[in-house]
Order: structure tokens, then C-alpha cells, then sequence
């Protein structure tokens, strides 16, 4: 090849598939400078917990076999050093390099590197072949191998299928393009590299874009920052091309709780305003849904947020049109429609009463239920008094968020080990600004596992 490029291509064996709560039992390493193979490594590797009977008959790695083995903190210093500078390659990377990654990440530090799929890039580079399990492919290139479902015997497959990768690849470019995830190098800013937007962590956060003079263009939140901002130069669209011809850095927040993220995406965009969250900015206002007494001609209104607080308002919308349609939504919804109608006096929209009502007076029990399930839907938000705690935050930590009225007014952070049972308010800090939850978190929140909520009076 004819850039210097190095190569560690790994395999490991595992306690299990979830890189979360499983552990790594071997690793075998293999650096390779794109003509052959300079140097290896191999070790067990004790994963302080029991091995499942189906994984020891999978692999052949025993409970005993691990026993006096060195810890994966016993030789991370030496994977550093070995893979240092390397691409890293594996068949099925993200297996392998998740779970390396995590073991990095209970010891406090961050792992890092560009990776290559050799299973993605078989794919692209030998299609006729249909499988591409290393199983297959140890079949198909004729490879001979000493024994499957081992670190290092693993390694030493995807050596041949890398080597065969590189003749079939003589012009490197599905190489390239594999290695930069697709990425044209002739989109990154001039200041920029693809090393920069692989040391960004693929870990839960927000990420911020910025222009000329620090000018804050974009915010975006994502469960995997890096693979989002990637997604960002790999896109076509306008929107995207003109945030990247002017951004000038990428910067980001790790959050570690998905909830977290979505409110702090949420205040971002409302304290800074980017450019580029609002498309049209200067066309779109905020508008905000009040509830009227039922005795008054107008029922509820829709009318632009401008200096107000958003807290006043049940429901926010973007702009005018989307406050007006879901306005009719819900007249449709509860049934109304015989008894309201939609009045639009600028800037106001006004859900009225019909002055002509050719279908009778509901009656009171009838009215009452319909007014009372409109007003309910709409006071959804101000109803939410909840703690959440969110179990996903990481495997030390629980995170709590405090909602009163559906407003976030607390967010901390707490041991695990401690247990629920432990927990107090004073563990919570209140939020610089409080933020408005609405309909999107409330369903995120109700619907995410790893996610419960405690009423205030269930903590002390």
C-alpha cells in the first residue's frame, strides 16, 4: 500500500455478547504493516466472572483456564503501546472494539481508534461470495486454521482475508473510504483531520458546531456522538453541506444518560440560538397553548411565546401553522367540533364557541368529560411530578432528574452500591435554568427501559 499505514488486527473471546456487563476471557493481536505481519500478541485474561457452560463449550476457555490469568488491567498498558498509531481491524470490529473500548473505560481511559470492518469490506470487494462470517470466508479462501472460536487462531484468519483485501483493493479506495466511514477528506474543514472526529467519544452527549469568530451554527444530540457527527460529512443534503463549509471546530458534551442529553440539546437551542436548528429562523416564532375558563367564549388560544416564559404555556409548538393544525386536531379528537370552531385573529389563534349551533346544548355530564379529557391531554406536562432515574447512566452511577409541574428542576448523580434505598434529595443539584419537559420526553421517559420514575413522597 502506498501510505505507511499500521494495522492491529484483533480478535477476542468473551463471557458473553453484551459489552455492557460482559466480560473479555482472550485477546490475540497482530500488527500488521500492509505487507505482512510484524508482530503478535496473545494472553488470556481472567474476566473476574464465571464463564457460561454454552461459552466454554463454544471457545474451549474454562473457568480454571482463566483462573492465573493476568487481568485485562494487567496488560492494557502493553495493548496501548502495541496498537499505537494502528488502524484497528477486526471481522465484525464493533464486537471486538466495543468491548476493548469498555474495559478501557472502567480502568478511566479513553480508547480510541480509526477501525476497519474486514467483514463490511469483504462485502464490498467480493460480493459473489453472498456469507461473510469468518466461518464462510475461512471456506471460501481456502484458509487453514488451527482452531475457531479462539483469540488468536481468529486473528490469524483475518490476516488472510486482510491480505487478500489489500491485492483485490490494488487502488486503495474502498480501503480509504472504509477506514474514513465513507467520508470524502475534501469535506473536512482545512483545520481538520479524520483523527480529529475519531478522538470524538462514541458515547452519549451533544455535539456543537461552530463557525468564523466561535459562532455557534448547530447543537445535535446523539447516543453514539462520533457516529453522528460522522452521519454529518457523510450527508448530501443542503442543510448539512452549508453547515460544513463554514464550520471552523466541533466541540461536544458527554452526558452519559440519553434523557440528559435531549434537555440539554433543548436548552442549548433555546439560550444560543444556532443558525441552523431553525431552518427560516426569521419567518418561525415559538407559539404556546393557554387554557381558558370553560365559562369564557374562547376555550383555549395559541399565541407566540415571544418574551414570555415558556412555562406559562401547556403545550409549545414551533411556528403558527403547527399550533393551528393541532388546535383542529383536538377539537377533532375530543369531539368538539359541533361546539367550537378555530378563530384566527392575528396573532392569536382561538378556539371559540360556534355562534350558530345547530346541534343542540351538550349536555353537562357530556360537556364536562369532553372539556375534562381536552384539558387533561393538555395539562399532560404540568401533571408530571416525577423523579426518574435512569439505571444507564454508566455501571457505577444511577442518574436522577427531579420533575416538579414538568419543569426539570434537579439533576444528579448516584452510587450504585449505595442502592435506591440510600437515596436523598440533597444528592440532587437544581439545574441553572430550569427546562419544560413535554409530550416527546414524557413518552421517552414512560417507554425507555432502563428508566423508572418514583413519585417526590417515595424518596426521602
Amino acid at each position: 500500500m502506498s501510505k505507511p499505514m499500521r494495522f492491529a488486527i484483533i480478535d477476542i473471546e468473551t463471557t458473553g455478547g453484551n459489552y455492557k456487563t460482559d466480560r473479555i476471557t482472550e485477546i490475540g493481536i497482530a500488527i500488521h504493516n500492509g505487507q505482512e505481519v510484524v508482530q503478535r500478541f496473545e494472553s488470556l485474561i481472567n474476566p473476574c466472572s464465571p464463564i457460561p457452560p454454552f461459552i466454554q463449550k463454544l471457545t474451549g476457555i474454562t473457568n480454571e483456564m482463566v483462573m492465573d490469568a493476568p487481568e485485562f488491567y494487567e496488560v492494557a498498558k502493553q495493548i496501548v503501546e502495541l496498537t499505537e498509531d494502528c488502524i484497528f481491524v477486526a471481522h465484525n470490529v464493533k464486537f471486538d472494539y466495543y468491548f476493548i473500548r469498555m474495559e478501557f473505560s472502567r480502568l478511566g481511559y479513553t480508547f480510541s481508534k480509526k477501525q476497519l470492518c474486514t467483514k463490511q469490506l469483504t462485502k464490498k470487494l467480493f460480493p459473489e461470495i453472498g456469507r461473510y462470517s469468518l466461518e464462510n470466508l475461512i471456506r471460501y479462501f481456502n484458509i487453514s486454521v488451527s482452531s475457531r472460536h479462539r483469540a488468536m487462531a481468529d486473528v490469524e484468519a483475518t490476516v488472510v482475508v486482510f491480505e487478500e483485501l489489500i491485492q483485490k483493493d490494488i487502488n486503495q479506495q474502498e480501503f480509504l473510504s472504509q477506514i474514513n466511514n465513507g467520508i470524502r477528506l475534501s469535506k473536512l474543514p482545512s483545520n481538520m483531520t479524520m483523527d480529529d472526529l475519531h478522538r470524538i467519544p462514541e458515547t452519549c452527549g451533544i455535539y456543537f458546531f461552530y463557525g468564523e469568530n466561535d459562532i455557534l451554527l448547530y447543537v445535535g444530540k446523539s447516543k453514539n456522538i462520533q457516529k453522528r457527527v460522522l452521519q454529518h460529512f457523510k450527508g448530501n443534503s443542503q442543510k448539512s453541506n452549508r453547515i460544513l463549509e463554514r464550520t471552523k471546530r466541533i466541540d461536544f458534551e458527554e452526558t452519559g444518560s440519553e434523557l440528559l442529553a435531549m434537555l440539554k440539546e433543548d436548552e442549548m437551542i433555546k439560550k444560543l440560538k444556532p443558525e441552523y436548528n431553525v431552518a427560516q429562523r426569521k419567518s418561525m416564532a415559538s407559539y404556546g397553548i393557554v387554557i381558558h375558563s370553560v365559562e369564557e367564549e374562547t376555550l383555549i388560544s395559541a399565541r407566540p411565546i415571544r418574551e414570555e416564559v415558556e412555562q406559562n404555556f401547556v403545550k409549545i409548538f414551533k411556528n403558527k401553522s403547527t399550533a393551528k393544525h393541532q388546535l383542529q386536531d383536538l377539537i377533532q379528537t375530543f369531539k368538539l367540533s359541533d361546539y367550537y370552531e378555530i378563530s384566527n385573529s392575528k396573532p392569536e389563534i382561538k378556539v371559540v364557541k360556534k355562534e350558530n349551533n345547530h346541534n343542540g346544548i351538550l349536555n353537562d355530564v357530556e360537556f364536562k368529560v369532553k372539556i375534562n379529557g381536552l384539558i387533561n391531554h393538555l395539562e399532560r406536562r404540568k401533571q408530571f411530578h416525577h423523579i426518574v432515574i435512569d439505571h444507564r447512566y454508566s455501571e457505577q452511577e444511577y442518574s436522577i432528574f427531579i420533575f416538579n409541574k414538568g419543569i426539570l428542576q434537579g439533576f444528579g448523580k448516584f452510587d450504585k452500591e449505595n442502592g435506591l434505598d440510600q437515596l436523598q434529595l440533597d444528592h440532587v443539584q437544581e439545574v441553572n435554568i430550569p427546562l419544560a419537559i413535554n409530550d416527546q420526553l414524557i413518552h421517552f421517559i414512560q417507554k425507555k427501559n432502563g428508566m423508572f420514575t418514583l413519585k417526590p413522597n417515595q424518596i426521602q
